[in-house]
Formats: structure tokens, sequence, C-alpha cells
């Protein structure tokens, strides 16, 4: 046996010992007695992973000087949506973000209709106060031309 298998941890676990006074229970890298996180000679592998993986996590966000996209109809709201399907689609907004958005979208559509709602009901009812008592709600012929 060469001098390393002799060191190596009998259970193939890095040899590190934590604040705690504990060992590490990582799996050691192949040909070393450390795990990625505690090999020395994986200072830079580790550094570059820690920058990627700070990269992936942030946020996408516009500019705070950035005009307010228009969200004042239904039409406004699936076109927005569908930027953000093309965008996550591209890898520029992650899975989590696109979700959220989609939620965001899904609520703000529903209150637009309620809105719509609300105002339509309230056009009735001022046609219906309008009316003379006696005249029929809905005329079925109103639309037909005289004939």
């Amino acid at each position: 046996m060469d001098s390393y298998d002799e060191t190596m941890n009998q259970d193939g676990t890095c040899e590190d010992i934590k604040d705690d006074g504990t060992r590490c229970r990582a799996s050691a890298i192949r040909g070393s007695r450390y795990c990625f996180f505690h090999d020395p000679t994986k200072a830079n592998e580790r550094k570059e992973a820690q920058q990627r993986g700070g990269r992936a996590n942030r946020a996408t966000v516009l500019p705070a000087d950035a005009p307010d996209l228009p969200l004042n109809s239904l039409k406004d709201i699936a076109a927005l949506y569908a930027r953000v399907i093309n965008l996550q689609l591209k890898g520029e907004v992650s899975p989590k973000e696109a979700s959220s958005l989609g939620y965001n979208c899904s609520q703000l559509a529903k209150l637009l209709e309620a809105s719509n709602m609300e105002q339509q009901l309230a056009n009735f009812e001022k046609v219906q106060k309008t009316r003379p008592p006696e005249a029929p709600l809905l005329d079925p012929f109103e639309d037909e031309e005289p004939g």
C-alpha cells in the first residue's frame, strides 16, 4: 500500500475537523483526503463555483428608472406573460421568477375581470333606472329592422 492509502479514512469521508470538533462527514474527493469544500488544492474551483452560484441566484430586475409597463387590460397582461415565457426559455429569467410573475399576472387578470364586471353591472343598473317600470328589461326584437 502507498502512504496515501494508509492515511485515508477507512469510510472514505473527509478528514477535516470542523469548528465544533467533529469530523466532516462529506465524501472525500477521489485521490484526496478531503471533500471539495475542505481540499486546499480546490480553493480556486470553490471560489469560481461560489461566484457562479451567486450570479445564478440573483433576481432579474429592471433598472429603477425603467418605464412601467402598461397593465390596464387582459391584452397587456398576456403580452407581459408571453415576454416572461420567452425570457425563461432563453434562460434570462429563472423558473422561480417566471412562476412568481405568472402568479402576479393571474391575480391582476382576475382583478381586471372583476372590475370589468362591476362596470358592466353599473351600466346595466343605470339603463334599468332610466327605463319605465312597465318596459321589459330586454326586448327580443330590439335588433330587428322593421319590415
